[in-house]
């Protein structure tokens, strides 16, 4: 077997639009070099689209940032980064300066920290064009420019170019930062996250806005995601990163149909499918090793559970598969093909869901539940129920309405008209202290973010602590362990601050908290929508777990009908404030009734594992 350091595929005669190659950067710390990417080796042919996927500390970013000299100060690059032929490392800063953004450029996952809230966006996007001599554009120029390619990412109206960018939504914006990324014209665009935040069909807009903009300007496209389904989907080939190393490389169908690697086989079966339920999403036990906690031999080898003593002895390269073009870093790849192939087969298995039986005793129930502000209606009429033990689904686009609604069930806002009951209590009305101590002990909440809802200078121990003061102030510690030990975490994280968790970590203790008071039904607002999909994986099973052992009830919010057909027993589909489609799972996604709901399921990119029974 011919072991290989890393995979160049440059066709004879092209020259790369991007080529790293033998990319290792690194830190110093306490006297010993520290390294975050290791030997890595990454080649994009003009025109073409390349996906870089892994978990969170893969080093994804940092090896996006290198190739475009933005690594913060302190860190050290080795090995070559070649941008349209030229050596970044021999040129100086003035020509790597001006290299961004007229030869490679890259857009962010959140617009709204990419762009300048106090500039106008037409002012944005021009504001590095400039003439051959090197002045700026008349202003008169400058705002026909923006305009010219406001209208290139799909923006139509030329008043755009005179908001600001809190003034856009979430896609508007993302579009008008990529009118900014290829206003000079760049031949390499790198893509960190570009629609992790975005609803399935503004998603789809900008995936295809960027697959036009490959084809109009012969763009080269590197795409970071932990997004399986839309790197699959959009890219021609694909790089496995694992704990700063290319684990495994393929065209993309190759590696959906007969990923080598244990850590991609993983992956792809922790993505939950679209078309059917799994008993259980397949998970990676453990986390991504940090930098200068790796182990000697293969990084994956100790959340692998095909790992042998010879995995763990010495580094391992990538090893070809069954091409130059499929390489994969793992030993054992001819081994255990067999038994990925097993695993894939025994996850492509549905979980029999027609003996579920109808739940009795609503705990929420709504009657035409109204909210508005002023002229604008936010939710206009909504009517559901969610019963003991039941887990409800509410889906939508961005501004459906989905959030206004869970802020009525738990009562952080009120319905304008209409009725909501809340373990008997009508939040409508006005509640006595004593009803709300009812409504609190029958819903919580968990949000999108945790971190911005655990305090920052609390311990974990502390925060549950006031949440358990809230049912009785005994034996709190030993509450505490149990709370977390439900949560599959140690007693141990009492003492951790928020800060020092994971973001699955810090998602388990949010729910951890939201669990204090015991209530019957949780409500939980995108709480896995910015997770890794292993970690994601987790974070259902526990809540498939928490549902099936304590009785819990749950409502999702969501714009993600895979993870909806994972953890729901029905749904309701909001469009425009209004409820346009509702009923069990399994009937509204595999049979769609609206128009609307087929266009959600339609704007939903596919792998293989998963498809939609729609097309």
């Amino acid at each position: 077997m011919t072991v290989t350091n890393e995979v160049t595929s440059t066709p004879h005669g092209t020259r790369a639009a991007l080529d790293i190659a033998d990319l290792s950067v690194a830190f110093r710390r306490d006297g010993r070099t520290v390294r975050i990417v290791d030997g890595l080796t990454i080649h994009v042919d003009p025109g073409e689209a390349v996906a870089i996927v892994g978990e969170s500390g893969s080093g994804k970013t940092v090896t996006a940032k290198s190739a475009l000299d933005l690594l913060p100060h302190g860190l050290h690059i080795k090995g070559d980064v070649r941008v349209q032929g030229r050596e970044t490392g021999q040129l100086n800063d003035r020509d790597r300066r001006a290299m961004r953004g007229t030869e490679i450029a890259m857009i962010m996952q959140d617009p709204f920290t990419a762009l300048n809230p106090l500039e106008r966006c037409g002012t944005q996007i021009t504001a590095a064009l400039r003439r051959p001599n090197g002045r700026r554009l008349p202003k008169a120029e400058r705002r026909t420019e923006a305009i010219r390619r406001l209208r290139e990412v799909g923006i139509t109206d030329p008043e755009v170019a005179d908001r600001y960018p809190f003034e856009l939504s979430g896609g508007m914006s993302q579009r008008v930062s990529i009118a900014a990324a290829i206003a000079q014209n760049p031949k390499v665009l790198i893509a960190d996250e570009p629609t992790t935040s975005l609803d399935v069909t503004t998603q789809k807009e900008i995936l295809e806005l960027l697959a036009r903009l490959r084809a109009t300007h012969g763009l080269a496209l590197v795409l970071i995601t932990h997004d399986l389904r839309v790197a699959f989907s959009v890219c021609d080939r694909a790089y496995v990163m694992y704990a700063g190393q290319v684990v495994e490389t393929a065209r993309s169908a190759k590696l959906v149909a007969s990923p080598a690697h244990p850590y991609t086989a993983n992956l792809l079966l922790a993505d939950p499918p679209l078309d059917r339920r799994v008993a259980v999403l397949a998970n990676i036990p453990g986390s991504v090793p940090a930098p200068g906690a790796r182990p000697t031999g293969c990084s994956f080898a100790p959340r692998c559970i095909w790992a042998q003593d010879k995995c763990k002895e010495a580094p391992v390269g990538l090893v070809p598969v069954t091409d130059r073009d499929h390489l994969a870093r793992c030993v054992r790849h001819e081994d255990i093909a067999d038994e990925i192939r097993a695993m894939n087969r025994e996850h492509d298995r549905a979980e029999d869901t027609s003996n579920q039986r109808p739940r009795e005793g609503a705990v929420i129930a709504t009657t035409a539940a109204r909210r508005t502000y002023g002229a604008k209606v936010a939710v206009g009429g909504a009517t559901i129920k969610v019963h003991n033990g039941e887990s409800v689904g509410i889906v939508g686009e961005s501004g459906s309405g989905k959030t206004t609604l869970a802020r009525m069930l738990i009562g952080l806002t009120r319905p304008t008209s209409g009725e909501v009951l809340v373990g008997g209590v009508d939040l409508g009305a006005r509640p006595s202290k004593d009803d709300w101590e009812r409504v609190r002990s029958t819903v919580q909440m968990a949000f999108q973010d945790p971190f911005s809802t655990l305090n920052p200078h609390r311990t974990v121990g502390a925060t549950l602590r006031d949440a358990l003061r809230m049912v009785s102030g005994n034996d709190l510690h030993a509450r505490t362990e149990e709370l977390l030990d439900l949560v599959g975490l140690p007693a141990s994280y009492a003492n951790k601050m928020p800060a020092q968790l994971s973001g699955g970590e810090r998602q388990r203790v949010a729910i951890t908290r939201a669990l204090a008071r015991r209530p019957s039904v949780m409500i939980c607002d995108e709480i896995v929508s910015a997770l890794d999909v292993s970690v994601q994986a987790h974070i259902l099973n526990l809540m498939r777990r928490l549902q099936n052992e304590l009785g819990l009830g749950y409502v999702f919010i969501t714009h993600d009908l895979a993870v909806v057909r994972q953890i729901t027993d029905r749904i309701y589909v909001m469009q425009h404030g209004e409820i346009v489609e509702e009923g069990a799972t399994e009937q509204v996604l595999d049979h769609p009734t609206q128009l609307y709901t087929r266009q959600l399921l339609d704007s939903i990119p596919t792998t293989g594992h998963g498809a939609t029974n729609n097309e």
